[in-house]
């Protein structure tokens, strides 16, 4: 399965490092430098815990994917919403599902401007995360 992460700042990138450790193909998606720059030149730094790993998982710039996915997960800030909506149209197939975990309530009536109803799921996490710099994500809690 193809899934991108649109929008992998701290809780973007935890949601794609797991998805990547799940053995999804997965493309992060993002608008900032340093953290594009970091992951690309040295990969994702994860700390999961005690743990501490580098994954390599390849990130773009919103203008610069251009293959569709299967399931985009939406993690922009919520001004940002409809401009990466707008810079990633070449992704989204006829088929290709939306899932937002944004933090606020409208976010369906910006997505229902660019895809068909039925192809766009609302959702919740439970998850945190944070970003100790670009590139490196870190969180505590564990899924078993």
């Amino acid at each position: 399965m193809k899934i991108a992460i649109a929008g992998s700042g701290a809780l973007g990138s935890r949601f794609g490092y797991m998805l990547h450790q799940a053995g999804n193909d997965v493309i992060l998606i993002d608008k900032w430098k340093e953290h594009i720059n970091n992951v690309r030149t040295k990969g994702l730094i994860v700390e999961d815990g005690e743990d501490k790993h580098v994954v390599q998982i390849p990130i773009y710039y919103p203008n610069e994917v251009r293959d569709q996915v299967d399931i985009v997960f939406m993690f922009t800030k919520s001004m940002g919403l409809g401009e990466m909506l707008e810079d990633i149209q070449p992704i989204l197939g006829p088929h290709t599902s939306v899932i937002s975990l944004l933090n606020g309530i409208g976010h369906e009536d910006v997505l229902k401007n660019y895809l068909p109803l039925e192809n766009i799921f609302m959702g919740v996490t439970i998850l945190t995360s944070g970003l100790a710099g670009p590139g490196h994500v870190a969180f505590w809690s564990r899924i078993n």
